[in-house]
C-alpha cells in the first residue's frame, strides 16, 4: 500500500505495484550520523583541549587525580612548603595505584606554594593518559548535543510529519531510529579517537599560521 499526496489533506491510499516491496522512510534523526558531527573536529581538537583545560579540565583532574594522592613524591619536589597529609580516603588509595609521568617533571614554581597538593593533578596536560580521557569525554559528550541538536530541529522544522502516517512508517520508529544512532556513538568514537589523539599530539601536518610555509606552500597543498 502506499499513500499519494502527502502533503494535502485529501490523502489517498492505493496498492503498491509490487506488493514485495520493503518501505521505511527516514526521519533526520537517521539522517545525521554520529560521524557527520566528529569529522570536522579532527582538525581543531588541540584546540578545544585547551580551551576546555583553561576553562574547568585543570580543577576537574586535581580533583580526579589529585597530587596528594602521591605524598611521598610530591614531598620531594616541594620545596618550600609541604601541607599536613589527611587520612587518606578510599578514592585517593585508588588514584595512587594509576600511572602517573615522573612528579619532578612538574613545575617546581607550581609545587612550591601551599595549595599545590589539592590544586593541581598529578595528571600535566600532556600526559597521554589525561589527554585521550579528556577528548573521548568532550567527543562523546558533543556528538551527543551536536545530534539532538541538529536532529531535533530537521525533525520538527523539515521533516514532514505527514509521512508518518504512512501505512509504512513503523511503530515507534523515531525512537528506534535515535536508539541506532545512539548505539552507534561508541563505535564511532574509538574509531575516530585515535586520530584526536594523533592530532594533539603533533603527527599532523596542521600549523598555525602561513608564516610557517608560506603561501606557495598553502596554496599548492590545497589540491593534495
Amino acid at each position: 500500500m502506499r499513500r499519494s499526496n502527502l502533503g494535502s489533506g485529501s490523502a489517498r491510499v492505493e496498492k503498491w505495484p509490487d506488493s514485495r516491496l520493503q518501505w521505511k522512510h527516514k526521519t533526520m534523526f537517521e539522517y545525521t550520523g554520529p560521524f557527520f558531527f566528529s569529522t570536522p573536529f579532527t582538525a581543531v581538537m588541540d584546540l578545544i583541549l585547551n580551551v576546555a583545560d583553561d576553562l574547568f579540565l585543570d580543577r576537574v583532574w586535581a580533583k580526579l587525580v589529585p597530587l596528594s594522592a602521591f605524598p611521598q613524591a610530591a614531598a620531594n619536589v616541594s620545596t618550600s612548603y609541604v601541607a599536613p597529609i589527611a587520612a587518606a580516603s578510599k578514592w585517593t588509595s585508588l588514584v595512587a595505584r594509576l600511572p602517573h609521568p615522573p612528579l619532578t617533571q612538574l613545575d617546581p614554581a607550581i609545587l612550591s606554594t601551599p595549595q599545590a597538593l589539592s590544586t593541581v593533578s598529578a595528571w600535566p596536560r600532556d600526559y597521554f593518559w589525561r589527554q585521550i580521557s579528556s577528548l573521548a569525554v568532550i567527543t562523546i559528550i558533543g556528538i551527543n548535543v551536536m545530534y539532538f541538536a541538529i536532529a531535533g530541529f530537521s525533525y520538527y522544522f523539515i521533516f514532514n510529519h505527514e509521512m508518518k502516517k504512512h501505512p509504512r512508517f513503523l511503530k515507534n520508529q523515531v525512537r528506534q531510529e535515535i536508539r541506532t544512532s545512539v548505539g552507534a556513538f561508541p563505535g564511532m568514537l574509538a574509531l575516530i579517537l585515535p586520530w584526536f589523539q594523533a592530532e594533539v599530539m603533533g603527527y599532523s601536518k596542521m600549523y598555525d599560521g602561513l608564516d610557517t610555509y608560506g603561501w606557495a606552500y598553502y596554496i599548492f597543498s590545497i589540491p593534495w
